[in-house]
């Protein structure tokens, strides 16, 4: 079975125009709504959750000097169930 891919709807999000190819109108429209979303801070902060305050310590903390193994557990036992996740 031969599958045709087409990125004509990527490259038109990403600003890439290829004259050779072509999206559809439910293509456009996705892309209309994308624009609109990604052009309003907003509409962004709406469409996209905030990260959980522990996450933004385990991703801050090992770069800073100093970090340790103890700190970064102490970080994740203050949120239970991303400690199961990471036991998993």
């Amino acid at each position: 079975m031969v599958t045709s891919i087409s990125t004509a709807f990527y490259d038109s999000l990403f600003g890439i125009h290829l004259g050779n190819t072509s999206i559809n109108s439910l293509e456009v429209e996705a892309l209309k709504n994308v624009k609109k979303k990604l052009s309003d801070p907003k509409q962004l902060r709406e469409c996209i959750p905030s990260l959980p305050t522990i996450l933004l310590g385990l991703l801050v903390n090992p770069k800073e000097l100093g970090a340790s193994f103890k700190n970064l557990v102490n970080i994740i036992e203050k949120a239970p169930s991303l400690a199961i996740r990471i036991l998993k």
